[in-house]
């Protein structure tokens, strides 16, 4: 489990929180599996409202990245004041690299600031299978692709060549979320 990563004090400025972030070069394997990742409260359990971004998986890839069976929660309500947009998961590369994106959830329940808050973002979707995931976004973005917003799955499917055709969009009841010590099972 990953979680308890934030900000502190009244002016953070511009941080970004990442649970998983990985850089590649190009012959390499990032293998990510079987995580669960939580964002957006602190230690105690409560809401982190200052300004910050947060990325549950985070890749700037010219290898390969797989990521399969991951559970990231991104929370937090009352957020004030920020521009800071959040992501389940977030890829900038602009690469060819192959990636393989499947059976993850990705929900995204941080609202209250300016920021956009997504369940997935992409770039570049080329040698990019993503699939069979579980895409959730309470502000209404599923995804943001090549820098568009997708309000809703049926946008990013459409909008994305295809990508996550047999995905699902449920918001997930999990066992104890917003707990000290979270469990994401369900």
């Amino acid at each position: 489990r990953i979680y308890n990563i934030y900000p502190t004090g009244s002016n953070a400025g511009y941080v970004v929180s990442s649970g998983i972030r990985t850089t590649t070069t190009a012959g390499v394997i990032a293998s990510i599996y079987n995580n669960m990742i939580r964002l957006g409260y602190d230690k105690s359990g409560a809401a982190v409202t200052t300004s910050a971004e947060f990325r549950g998986i985070s890749e700037m890839v010219n290898g390969t990245v797989d990521a399969i069976f991951n559970t990231v929660l991104i929370g937090g309500t009352g957020v004030v004041a920020a521009t800071k947009s959040s992501y389940g998961y977030y890829s900038n590369s602009t690469s060819s690299a192959t990636r393989l994106i499947e059976n993850n959830i990705f929900q995204n329940d941080r609202a209250g600031s300016s920021g956009k808050h997504y369940a997935i973002r992409l770039t570049n979707i080329t040698n990019t299978t993503c699939n069979y995931n579980n895409l959730v976004s309470a502000s209404g973005y599923i995804g943001n692709w090549n820098g568009t917003d997708k309000a809703t799955l049926a946008n990013w499917q459409g909008a994305a060549s295809g990508l996550d055709a047999k995905s699902k969009n449920v918001p997930t009841p999990y066992q104890a979320a917003i707990a000290i010590t979270p469990d994401l099972h369900f």
